[in-house]
This record gives structure tokens, sequence and C-alpha cells, in this order.
């Protein structure tokens, strides 16, 4: 492994993955050429990564959402019955 992946790699994968950042953005901020960033991307199969990462943020919000909803619903629930939220 190179001292440029080394250095950069993880880091660069997370912006990718995470942060939706482009693999021009990137290589600007790391300074490292976009051939080398796609090379890593392509390699690694980031973008594989970022669907897979993209689809569990979904699901979570979507759980979040659903147990707020319920929540919510109870608490109506039991101050139309009277009792003690």
């Amino acid at each position: 492994m190179n001292n440029k992946k080394k250095i950069y790699y993880n880091e660069a994968k997370r912006l990718y993955v995470e942060e939706q950042m482009n693999i021009e953005e990137i290589a600007a901020r790391f300074n490292i050429s976009v051939r080398v960033i796609k090379y890593w991307k392509e390699g690694q199969d980031w973008v594989v990564k970022r669907k897979k990462y993209l689809e569990s943020r979904q699901t979570s919000h979507e759980d979040g959402y659903l147990y707020a909803r319920k929540l919510l619903w109870k608490m109506s629930e039991d101050s139309k019955d009277g009792r003690k939220i």
C-alpha cells in the first residue's frame, strides 16, 4: 500500500459514502489526482457501499417516524381517557 492510500484512503471513502462528496471534490481536498480516487472507488465498490449507507439511513428515518407516530397516538389516547401522560 502506498503512502497516499495509507494516509487518505479511509477518509476519502467516508467522504464519498457518507458525505456524498464526488470524486473531484475529494481529489481536490487531498490534492490527489482524480484518477487515483476513481481507482480506489472502483476497486473497492464505493458505489455499492454508498447505496447501502443511504438505504440504511432511510430505514432508520422511517423507523423513527413510525415510532413517533405510535407514541403520539398513545399519548393522545391516554389524554382522552384521562390517564396521566
